[in-house]
């Protein structure tokens, strides 16, 4: 891992650089400039804040890389990075003042960045610089460019140092606090207390506390100091929820007390020896702590899990049902030819032109036969609908032919349509077999500008369009005109009902 907070020199002085790895082209397309107008903050050990800002930013050649990457740089600062020292096992004494420093630093400043990642402490004058936050998370993201994989950006998350030691879910004090917790359980177990290297679990544990208690992870470590760890990173929902006095989240000042000034007891000071009876036991007790808390927490993830998947299957199935009932219940209710006769079925047939009843159309015939009719008073229907609700009224245009030539048949505002002087006779079959052929004559009346539905079948009328809808705002009267055809038809019985199964139409 190559480095990308870095000491280096600009024009023959010290400064302070946090390199983007980004080339100069890549920068200026992220638009990383503005990082420059954001502040750190120089915590001193009496509490004086002094802002820390950057200068400017400088196209440098690392180690890193072959080509030149774009480093933001300000004055410098003398010290070691905090998440470096807490995964020296060799400096725990060091790591441990260095907490003590950032604990009080998080006291004398609020809205610091609860991230020890990229915090720079001096130890012997005992300052400690918190950067800028955004200007930090970047270069970290360059050192750790396989942990950041574009095409899956929930694995891998920081660590040491970062995401597996904080809780952003809470409010500021208490996050200070959690984190002061899992880096004093960093430093006196040598391990994380969410090591989870998934970021949707790892987040997912520290929510719900899932860790092993610090004092079988940390064996002889003195009770208090662990109740005291604990008790900072127990569960969010058990932290809020449980009021009783040991059981809330500590505040910083516990972790003062306990931990003592800068420079003072290291961190063997914080156990008392145990003998190899003592140590088996508590390995073995973590041993079987962890295989519990993991199969209960995998159990409950599972439930979680599958009780989503089992709502979702039965939201579904409810849906499906919900659906074939009203196909069975529409299907119950669509019209049928049963118990009518051949005559009827024609009578049936075209006396729906009129009133516009395409169902009742569908029922009388089999498969595609009357395709086009059905088309045509579809599509009136539908034009129909359409206008009535642009003029706002329930009332249809349309006028049956031969309720309109009942009144008279003088000019109309209305839409007449259908047919009228209906005549057939039976040319072969009878009722007693299975097919039976009709000669009818009719005319077919529609509105005068629909034009002729002309063909072997009548063709789709195509009604106006919505614009043309618009221009009868103020319709004047006018008459329909007819068209005289004769259909030779063929009838054939479908599970014993008699159905259309050919229409052959001539224009008269």
């Amino acid at each position: 891992m190559a480095e990308r907070i870095i000491h280096f020199e600009v024009e023959g002085k010290a400064a302070l650089g946090f390199d983007t790895g980004l080339s100069s082209q890549a920068f200026a397309q992220a638009k990383l400039a503005q990082f420059i107008t954001q502040e750190g903050l120089i915590v001193y050990p009496d509490g004086k804040l002094e802002p820390w800002q950057p200068s400017a930013v400088i196209e440098r050649s690392g180690a890193a890389e072959d080509t030149p990457t774009m480093v933001i740089w300000g004055p410098d600062f003398k010290g070691e990075r905090f998440d470096f020292l807490l995964k020296d096992e060799a400096r725990r004494d060091d790591a441990l003042d260095a907490l003590r420093l950032w604990i009080g630093a998080q006291s004398a400043a609020k809205g610091l960045p609860p991230w020890p990642a990229g915090v720079l402490i001096n130890l012997s004058e005992g300052t400690i610089l918190f950067p800028p936050d955004r200007l930090v998370t970047r270069s970290i993201q360059a050192e750790h460019p396989t942990q950041f994989p574009p095409e899956d950006s929930g694995k891998d998350a920081w660590f040491d140092g970062a995401e597996s030691l904080v809780n952003t879910e809470l409010a500021e004090e208490e996050e200070a606090a959690f984190t002061a917790g899992a880096i004093l359980y960093r430093l006196l177990s040598g391990t994380l207390p969410f090591p989870n290297r998934d970021q949707d679990l790892l987040h997912q544990d520290i929510r719900e506390g899932v860790f092993l208690p610090v004092r079988l992870a940390a064996p002889g470590l003195d009770e208090k100091t662990a109740a005291l760890i604990d008790r900072a990173i127990a569960s969010s929902k058990n932290a809020a929820s449980n009021k009783a006095p040991g059981k809330t989240r500590p505040a910083l000042d516990e972790f003062r007390e306990i931990l003592g000034p800068i420079h003072s007891q290291g961190a063997d000071a914080f156990f008392h020896p145990l003998d190899e009876a003592e140590q088996a036991k508590i390995a073995e007790e973590g041993a079987q702590f962890q295989k519990k808390k993991d199969l209960t927490v995998n159990a409950r993830r599972f439930v979680i899990r599958n009780a989503a998947i089992i709502t979702a299957i039965c939201a579904i199935v409810l849906i499906a049902g919900l659906i074939v009932r009203s196909v069975v219940v529409s299907n119950a209710n669509l019209p049928t030819t049963a118990g009518m006769e051949s005559a009827e079925v024609i009578e049936t047939y075209y006396g729906a032109f009129g009133v516009l009843d395409h169902t009742l159309m569908d029922a009388c015939v089999f498969k595609k036969a009357g395709k086009g009719d059905i088309e045509m008073v579809t599509n009136l229907f539908v034009m129909d609908k359409v206008r009535s609700a642009y003029e706002t009224s329930m009332v249809s245009n349309i006028i049956p032919a031969e309720k309109w030539l009942e009144s008279g048949a003088e000019p109309t505002v209305l839409q007449v349509f259908g047919v009228s002087d209906l005549n057939f006779s039976r040319i072969s079959g009878d009722e007693s077999g299975d097919e039976i052929h009709y000669r009818a004559s009719y005319i077919l009346w529609v509105p005068a500008g629909f034009g002729s539905p002309t063909g072997a079948e009548a063709e789709s009328v195509e009604g106006p369009s919505l614009d043309e809808a618009n221009a009868y705002a103020e319709p004047a009267p006018i008459l329909p005109k007819g068209y005289p055809y004769t259909d030779e038809i063929t009838l054939i019985r479908v599970k014993g009902n008699w159905r259309i199964a050919e229409i052959n139409r001539t224009v008269n």
